[in-house]
């Protein structure tokens, strides 16, 4: 039978599986899935064409307000398990070895988990290393594996500036690294930017690209990212950061620690488009962030003066991170 087109009923096992994940049930959500493999669905379509599009539709009704965020960690633990489960069904294969890792500030593990399932289907090696991985043990896992190359999934804007590090570690061991996910989406530019070899948009380009750097490697590698110094100070000064900009709110936050982390990761993500040179990724990150808190209760104007906050606490060691803050209310 072939798959190349959309499996018959797929529609509506993803329904069904949608609602199994939400309510949290694993047995359900294994069922439906090994009942479309036993109808003859390619384990590599089952992950990518059914698992992550209803993985994509949780996040957005819980973005939506549809679902609280206790809701879509369950739903998301749930899915990381049935991919796992899954993949356990596999033969172990024994071809070349890639390391699969999200790096630092990087909290979405499914996308990896899913790319690293795709390339053991294809016969890869897959080790996947999780979520939010600090390069210098990234380092000593590929000094001690000797991988053909390294897939870095970054799903999250304020993982980019760490993604830096993860590619440099990568490449003094000699490891070229393809990168994908949702903050790179289709632009090689940022790929460059970032120092990796080459970017894939899903999981299955990704495995065809693999496939042809078995023959042909990349060499020389990509030189790595210019860093930004600013990327540097924030480092160092963004705590007192976050804390002058919510000691000046008006209206404090209803859940303070809650409202640091998501200004920490304003900064990760000014660090990331200061690498980039690219304003545009703080632009989509701050919209996302009023929708979300618009749909979950929280008022967008705190989000403002959050910011704004930020922005009045940068000294003259920060112009173009405050330009970058100051710009987001033109």
């Amino acid at each position: 039978m072939d798959y190349t087109v959309e499996p018959s009923g797929a529609s509506g096992v993803r329904t069904a599986l949608l609602a199994a994940l939400i309510d949290g049930d694993l047995g359900m959500a294994y069922d439906l899935s090994t009942g479309l493999l036993e109808e003859g669905v390619p384990f590599e379509v089952l992950v990518t064409d059914v698992i992550a599009p209803v993985q994509t539709e949780i996040g957005r009704r819980w973005a939506d307000g549809d679902l609280t965020i206790a809701d879509e960690h369950a739903s998301t633990a749930a899915t990381e398990s049935l991919v796992a489960l899954l993949t356990g069904t596999l033969a172990i294969p024994d071809g070349p070895t890639v390391v699969i890792a999200c790096p630092e500030n990087d909290t979405h593990s499914l996308p990896g988990r899913v790319v690293a399932a795709t390339l053991a289907v294809r016969g890869f090696r897959a080790m996947f290393l999780g979520a939010s991985l600090p390069a210098e043990d990234l380092g000593e896992y590929l000094e001690h594996q000797q991988p053909m190359a390294l897939a870095l999934s970054i799903s999250m804007g304020s993982a980019l500036f760490r993604a830096t590090h993860s590619i440099a570690i990568a490449h003094a061991h000699g490891v070229p690294v393809v990168v994908g996910g949702q903050a790179i989406g289709h632009d090689a530019a940022r790929t460059r930017a970032l120092g990796a070899e080459a970017f894939a948009v899903d999981a299955t380009a990704a495995a065809e690209l693999l496939d042809r750097w078995i023959v042909l490697p990349p060499d020389p590698l990509t030189p790595d990212a210019r860093i930004h110094p600013e990327c540097t100070t924030i480092e160092s000064v963004g705590p007192h950061l976050v804390a002058t900009a919510l000691t000046g709110l008006s209206t404090p936050a209803a859940s303070p620690i809650r409202w640091a982390d998501e200004l920490t990761r304003v900064l990760h993500v000014v660090q990331g488009a200061l690498t980039l040179g690219d304003s545009e990724l703080l632009t989509e990150h701050v919209g996302a962030l009023r929708s979300a808190d618009r749909a979950h209760g929280l008022d967008p104007v705190l989000v403002d003066a959050s910011i704004a906050g930020l922005a009045t606490a940068m000294d003259e060691r920060l112009v173009a991170a405050r330009a970058l803050l100051v710009g987001l209310a033109a």
